[in-house]
């Protein structure tokens, strides 16, 4: 039999069928979707005058506000942390020879921070009204 197609009715088919065929491949990569041009010339400019706006925060080595982090450098000034109320992010704060005070999470990282610049160090949040982009929640 001849390798032409064959209709249902048995006669050839004028055109034949029609064949799956894969893109041609490009040499070139597909650009990220939201990348300006300049590749890592243009990164290393962004970076720069980000840098020469904002400036670079510096934080010693184990610093983080992880709950174990936070335990640690509390217990090194005197504080201890109790949980309330885990699903809640409620925790209370004891001092050595003081009250205890009931605060949310995010309140014991501001009065970390209180202590940090106290000493000198670098708040682990910056401040609303310190120049600097603003934070992803």
């Amino acid at each position: 039999m001849n390798n032409c197609l064959l209709h249902s009715s048995g006669e050839a088919a004028s055109k034949p069928a029609a064949v799956r065929t894969r893109s041609p491949r490009t040499s070139e990569p597909e650009k990220p979707v939201g990348r300006k041009e300049g590749g890592v010339a243009g990164d290393r400019m962004m970076i720069d005058a980000f840098i020469a706006q904002y400036g670079v925060r510096r934080f010693e080595s184990g610093a983080s506000v992880s709950s174990s982090a936070l335990h640690r450098f509390l217990a090194n000034r005197g504080y201890g942390l109790l949980v309330e109320d885990e699903r809640n992010g409620r925790v209370r704060l004891l001092e050595r020879n003081g009250p205890t005070r009931s605060m949310m999470w995010p309140d014991v990282v501001k009065f970390c921070d209180a202590l940090r610049q106290s000493e000198g160090l670098e708040p682990f949040v910056r401040d609303a009204h310190q120049s600097g982009p603003p934070s992803v929640s």
